[in-house]
């Protein structure tokens, strides 16, 4: 049957207040939210709330990982040992 095309996912955004708006790519196939963006995706079983909220909520996630790691780099590598 083959995987997912690009088609099956729709572009989202969501504002913020006082932050930059999320924007990522979203999915609802087999009762779960699929979300992709900054650099990852993420999935979960929709159960009483809305797709969206799902959406946004893991889309946001994915953005507190992608800023952390990119902290890090920036923070340069650490040094085990000396």
């Amino acid at each position: 049957m083959g995987g997912r095309s690009e088609s099956d996912y729709r572009e989202v955004a969501f504002e913020r207040e006082g932050k930059e708006p999320l924007h990522g790519f979203m999915r609802v196939d087999r009762g779960m939210v699929i979300v992709r963006g900054y650099g990852g995706h993420k999935e979960t079983r929709v159960n009483s709330s809305p797709p969206d909220f799902i959406a946004r909520l893991l889309l946001s996630e994915l953005e507190k990982v992608s800023r952390k790691e990119a902290d890090q780099k920036t923070d340069g590598p650490e040094e085990n040992g000396s």
